[in-house]
């Protein structure tokens, strides 16, 4: 019997066609470079028919097309429809090759009919899934290779065909389309759509039904038909809740992939569906059928909707319309039980954002407990916070009961943020439910765990008496009450207590036992682990030595954090390489400091810990500053006051009087006199850790506007506190500020004795920004110092001469006597090893002037004999 005539039709075209240029170069490309093989597969519905029927029509290519069915299946039949749609007759010689004769007599016979064709022919043949014979498949490639490159198969399938088609890649004779270039751009979503309702789309509505249908032409063809007039409505709820369940949609799912597969593969599809990403590790845990690894193979090669997650290798998820489909038959008990056992995989293997999505969606609370609770553990030590407050928020939604201890958690994340108010406000709930819900009887581990909740919240509440409300005896309090109710040196939550036990001794004792008890807590937390705590006493200790004056011992500290971490980009250590920064700024090192708070700046920003930023905003100011770009300087300084406005902070003082100083810098007087108004409280009370910087700013202003008195009164005052209390940074600029006072009272050795002073705290850790920040009469007294740190005081003036006019020499202006050009040319010969008639030769000048001239050198140098004038030129980095 003949094939009728739809055997040899294509598919009829639509009206609203657009045009797929993108898919019919490649095409055309193919021809040019003469491939012999057209593959297109992908999902039903994706256009793979259409494409190839107009692409050809278009073009006016010649081309017979064959539609597969089940019946070609059988050889015999296959190969007698094939030569009668060619008009070919039967052959009547038998071929002489390894194959079967019948095969390679048939084969021969077309290609040279197909051969005599002066055109470019395509032999399209459709639904080849549709044929499960191999031996068709081995026919119909086995054709394609022995073609000239006039003729070309075309082969088009739901499902990968298994042809050994490497050959063909590598030779530039194969061109390959699948889904992923089938399915529409948005331009192309665009105009289809513009094309079908005749009108523009809304922005907001392309992109929802963009990442709906991801670009299926079937897809969007029904959502049309769906949603029809409502495309055109700005958010429309129909488009909100386009879904694969819903008629059209479903049909087509039912009638064209789902109704055709076999039992154990719908059961498949069905349970994996329930979960958004899977994995055959995965699946063979939570959906446990048998012949998994099968199972997910036979999904990959029918093409069922499946795609590989982007960065993840081994990891898939459906279409969202065709898991939409599958989840609306599957029931909701089945689905309870794969997300719980999912759940418990993802927990085991470390992928807490997962396990907690996948326990929240079963709806049963005692289960979810058991895993949300370790995994807000997990995520607040590793730094995770926006997944917490992400997975309370859901708890909450689903209308779980508050728990004490992920009010705890929740209390700690809005405290890192700088929300105080509201982490005080959830600490109070959380004590309530303690108060409430006391544990009877003899059950150990609830009370055990209980207690610890109890010390994460004295932990948290010695946090906010530090940062917030200033109450340092009741954060000493709560300090001590965390480390007894805590494990004892292996909790992270202990760092937490110690900093803040150490936070408050920086405040109200010595800064030196403060540096004790962080010391501690960098043990602590080098065996504990959370690196969200470690790094808070990382910085901390960084901090503390700095204000203490050990500047070598701070970056010391900063590059172990670091390397205490395997990744360089964590989010965590943006504190860290900000404090890097700030240490070489203080050394005069701009261009190091420059790339660490940027870099700092950077991480911190992506951490979500807004103390942090504030920080870190904080210090590149500070650099921007130094390097004279005074309006980044002043933008960042913004951000930081911006950033602690939102947050709760009991003090922004330090970040105003930052400002103050960029303001005085500039002259803007008016702006400086208005902050003093503003901040007089602060001003006039006793100096202390939290107003010292605000004093210092104020100090500068009293000396600017020449109110000495004032000003060396209240210098008193802070050198004695700052004495007291071990903060041997400020005192440099404390000694700075008094030697300014002295010397405009005409008392040069009271000033000289007071930069003497800051220089011996300075010149051991190489803190050079301090005498470049402040007034200018400091600078002209420190040469008068080159004998008590020589090497320290000319690094100093060589930086402070760049500064002031961009050479590095040291001026008359600033040394007692400079070196002249030709006696810095005589210093130079002379350390090359050149004898006196030699230097004279060289600068054509006579030995008598060279005599003079080294004369000259050893008087400015202060210095007798050859060698001892080669040591000082040396150290003094003239040659």
């Amino acid at each position: 019997m003949s094939p009728s005539i739809q055997k040899f039709t294509p598919p009829s075209l639509p009206g609203d066609l657009i045009q797929r240029s993108r898919l019919e170069s490649m095409l055309m490309d193919g021809l040019k470079n003469k491939a012999r093989l057209f593959l297109i597969s992908a999902p039903a519905g994706y256009g793979k028919s259409t494409l190839i029927a107009n692409w050809a029509s278009g073009n006016h290519i010649e081309h017979l097309w064959f539609n597969l069915d089940y019946k070609d299946n059988d050889l015999p039949v296959f190969v007698s429809g094939l030569r009668e749609a060619l008009q070919i007759d039967a052959p009547v010689q038998p071929a002489q090759r390894g194959m079967a004769v019948e095969e390679a007599e048939e084969i021969s016979l077309l290609v040279r009919n197909i051969q005599k064709r002066e055109k470019t022919f395509l032999l399209v043949f459709d639904r080849l899934d549709d044929v499960s014979n191999t031996r068709i498949q081995d026919f119909l490639f086995e054709l394609a290779t022995q073609l000239n490159p006039r003729a070309v198969v075309v082969l088009i399938s739901r499902r990968q065909p298994e042809l050994q088609v490497s050959r063909m890649r590598a030779y530039n004779q194969l061109v390959e389309i699948n889904e992923g270039d089938l399915k529409f751009n948005p331009q192309e979503i665009k105009e289809f759509l513009q094309l079908e309702t005749g009108k523009e789309i809304p922005a907001r509505n392309l992109k929802s039904i963009e990442r709906k249908t991801r670009g299926w032409a079937a897809g969007l063809r029904l959502a049309v038909d769906l949603l029809d007039m409502e495309l055109l409505t700005e958010d429309s709820p129909g488009i909100a809740h386009l879904n694969g369940a819903q008629r059209f949609l479903a049909d087509y799912f039912e009638e064209e992939v789902f109704g055709e597969l076999e039992p154990s593969l719908q059961d498949f599809l069905l349970h994996s569906s329930v979960l958004d990403q899977f994995s055959t590790a995965l699946c063979r845990s939570a959906v446990k059928n048998r012949g998994t690894e099968t199972l997910m193979q036979q999904l990959l090669d029918n093409h069922l909707f499946i795609f590989p997650v982007e960065n993840r290798p081994g990891w898939f998820s459906y279409h969202p319309l065709f898991r939409d489909f599958l989840l609306s038959k599957c029931a909701a008990e089945e689905q309870q039980g794969i997300l719980f056992k999912a759940a418990m995989w993802f927990e085991q293997q470390g992928f807490l954002d997962e396990a907690v999505d996948c326990i929240l969606r079963t709806g049963q609370e005692s289960n979810a407990l058991q895993i949300i609770e370790p995994a807000c553990e997990q995520a607040i030590l590793n730094g995770n916070l926006t997944a917490i407050l992400q997975w309370l928020a859901e708890w909450s939604r689903i209308g779980f009961q508050p728990r004490s201890e992920l009010l705890v958690y929740q209390g700690w994340i809005k405290a890192l943020e700088g929300d105080f108010v509201q982490a005080l406000m959830l600490a109070e709930r959380a004590e309530d439910l303690l108060k409430t819900s006391p544990i009877k009887g003899k059950d150990k581990e609830r009370q055990g765990s209980q207690q610890i909740t109890r010390g994460k919240l004295a932990a948290l509440r010695a946090f906010t008496d530090v940062m917030y409300t200033r109450q340092y005896d009741s954060a000493l309090k709560q300090a001590k009450t965390a480390q007894h109710l805590l494990p004892k040196n292996r909790s992270a939550w202990n760092l937490m207590a110690l900093w803040a036990q150490a936070e408050t001794q920086k405040r109200i004792d010595h800064i030196g036992k403060s540096i004790e008890t962080l010391y501690e807590g960098l043990r602590i937390g080098k065996t504990v682990g959370g690196k969200t705590f470690y790094y808070a006493i990382a910085n901390s200790l960084v901090a503390a030595l700095h204000f203490n004056g050990q500047r070598g011992e701070a970056v010391e500290i900063c590059q172990k954090a670091l390397q205490h971490s395997a990744n360089a980009e964590d989010p965590a250590l943006g504190g860290m390489y900000s404090w890097q920064g700030r240490l070489a700024l203080e050394a005069n090192q701009l261009e190091e400091a420059q790339q660490l708070t940027e870099h700092g700046l950077a991480l911190t920003q992506k951490s979500g810990v807004t103390l942090n930023l504030i920080f870190s905003n904080y210090y590149a100011s500070q650099v921007y500053h130094a390097l004279g770009k005074s309006d980044l300087s002043m933008d960042l300084i913004h951000q930081a006051q911006k950033l602690a406005g939102n947050a709760s902070l009991s003090d922004e003082s330090w970040l105003n009087a930052w400002e103050t100083h960029l303001n005085l810098a500039e002259g803007n007087m008016l702006k400086v006199e208005h902050w003093v108004r503003r901040e007089k409280l602060i001003l006039t009370q006793k100096p202390d850790y939290i107003n010292m910087e605000s004093l210092l700013v104020y100090t500068r202003y009293l000396i600017k506007n020449g109110e000495f008195a004032a000003a060396g009164k209240l210098l008193r005052e802070m050198e004695k506190q700052s004495s007291r209390r071990g903060y041997y940074r400020w005192l440099i600029n404390i000694y700075l500020q008094q030697a300014v006072v002295w010397e405009q009272s005409e008392k040069h050795n009271q000033a000289l004795d007071c930069v003497k002073r800051a220089v011996h705290i300075a010149a051991p850790e190489e803190y050079q920004r301090v005498f470049l920040e402040e007034p200018a009469p400091v600078l002209k007294l420190v040469p008068e110092l080159s004998m008590e740190s020589p090497a320290f005081i000319m690094r100093l003036l060589r930086n402070a001469s760049a500064a002031e006019n961009g050479s590095r020499r040291i001026p008359a202006s600033i040394l007692p006597e400079a070196l002249s050009d030709r006696e810095m040319e005589v210093l130079k010969l002379l350390a090359a090893g050149r004898k006196g008639p030699q230097i004279a030769s060289e600068l054509f000048i006579s030995y008598s002037t060279v005599r003079t001239h080294l004369k000259s050198i050893h008087r400015k140098l202060d210095v007798h004999g050859r060698q001892e004038l080669l040591e000082k030129a040396r150290l003094l980095e003239l040659i």
